[in-house]
């Protein structure tokens, strides 16, 4: 047993280790994918016949491969090398964004902000997160978990911080592949009905209703 989590902890660093060349390289997925597909039935075939004396060619390729995963979900989660991201597409442009809100994060006296993700732009179905500011009115009703909207909006940049020691909010977001954001306004959003419920929305529904009971 002490023998296995020794190997499970040797795993999990190669797999931080790929995470880390994963945001401090631009790789795209395919690279780290192929890798994993064809050496997965090469290590297997190793595992049964490489003897214990000479070259580890069987624990080389599982680093390799741990390595592999960790730089291919980073590649994911930031969109490279995927078609239909929305980065690939125009964002200079004012479009009609179909927006689903995946997070809602903590607002201010100004604004809420949500991480949403993209449906379609302008009828292009499209991939990725974008980073919402709506801003609040006596009237607005926040938005919630699973709740999808339309919007007409122009991209924005994410302003990095203006003091050299100030937390770098920017980078945080684009270590989780969101890299713009857009402002809005309650009145300048069409809340779509009977939107598709996931597990993460109904949680956090559940959570919101035990926290209005206390």
């Amino acid at each position: 047993m002490r023998q296995l989590n020794f190997v499970s902890i040797k795993l999990t660093l190669w797999v931080i280790v790929g995470i880390v060349i994963g945001f401090n390289f631009e790789i795209a997925p395919l690279l780290p994918l192929t890798i994993m597909l064809v050496f997965l039935p090469v290590a297997y075939l190793l595992g049964k016949r490489q003897q214990r004396e000479g070259f580890p060619f069987f624990e080389v390729l599982i680093v390799l491969m741990t390595t592999s995963l960790g730089s291919f979900v980073i590649g994911i989660s930031v969109g490279r090398g995927i078609p239909t991201h929305y980065s690939n597409s125009n964002d200079d442009l004012e479009k009609v964004w179909n927006l689903k809100v995946t997070e809602v994060l903590k607002s201010n006296d100004y604004s809420h902000r949500y991480i949403t993700k993209i449906i379609a732009a302008d009828s292009e179905i499209l991939s990725a997160k974008l980073l919402v500011s709506v801003s609040t009115d006596s009237n607005s009703t926040p938005l919630q978990v699973d709740d999808e909207f339309i919007t007409y909006s122009k991209p924005e940049n994410i302003r990095p911080p203006l003091n050299l020691h100030q937390f770098d909010y920017k980078s945080y977001l684009e270590k989780q592949g969101i890299q713009h954001q857009i402002r809005t306004n309650y009145a300048s959003i069409a809340k779509k009905e009977n939107s598709c419920t996931t597990l993460f929305g109904a949680a956090s529904n559940f959570r919101e209703h035990i926290i209005s009971k206390l």
